[in-house]
């Protein structure tokens, strides 16, 4: 009984509040659910974390990078932004008694206690953000690792180099759909490389040149048949 009270009912709580808040922001289906366990999930990994750490700012620190991975987890495997899962399921976290009661003592003119209770209050805050922080912060770093390196053409100058001595750097430069560059504009480019390698007293030689370029594009292409 006394573990239905202290661990399971607020657990079902917190998922019931998260259902709520999914419908306030327009989360619907499976997404209602994700979110909800994962309000289910920080707030067990809080209460599982009080005996250990006994202190409610650790607890929240901990209970956010639960949640924070179980939204990052569920988002890629669901090809779904993170924010959406990962706004909801902490809502249960947010010290919203502690905004309250800071006002409180504001509005009654107890200095001490507001300043207590508004301290206590940006701890969690701040608990909850450097929990999410650092979870998206390695989630970003494991998927740069995943990527680097897959795409051949961003290798070229290992291939040139090969055995020899010769140093060869490479760059590369995407650009947004909506804003591509003309011909023009690579020609221009490609006159202040070369106006900048000459200041730097690099020459090309007779007939040559210091750097290889080139560049792609996309288009739309309709084909009708009469």
């Amino acid at each position: 009984m006394e573990l239905m009270q202290t661990l399971i009912l607020p657990c079902v709580y917190a998922f019931a509040a998260c259902i709520g808040f999914s419908f306030v922001f327009n989360i619907h289906g499976k997404g209602t659910l994700i979110c909800a366990c994962g309000g289910g999930l920080g707030w067990l990994c809080y209460l599982l974390s009080a005996p250990l750490v006994q202190s409610d700012i650790v607890q929240s620190f901990l209970a956010a990078m639960a949640i924070s991975a179980w939204s990052e987890g569920m988002a890629r495997v669901r090809k779904c932004p993170v924010t959406s899962y990962l706004v909801v399921a902490l809502f249960p976290l947010v010290p919203g008694g502690g905004i309250y009661y800071s006002m409180r003592h504001a509005m009654n003119g107890d200095v001490d206690a507001f300043m207590n209770e508004l301290m206590h209050t940006l701890g969690l805050a701040g608990a909850l953000a450097v929990g999410v922080l650092v979870v998206a912060s390695l989630a970003s770093l494991a998927g740069l690792r995943l990527v680097s390196g897959t795409l051949s053409t961003l290798s070229a100058a290992e291939r040139f180099q090969g055995g020899s001595e010769t140093r060869f750097s490479q760059l590369a430069c995407f650009l947004p759909v909506d804003q591509g560059k003309t011909e023009e504009d690579i020609q221009k480019f490609r006159l202040s490389l070369d106006g900048t390698l000459t200041e730097q007293s690099l020459e090309a030689p007779e007939n040559g040149s210091l750097y290889l370029d080139a560049y792609s594009g996309s288009a739309s292409v309709t084909v009708k048949s009469e």
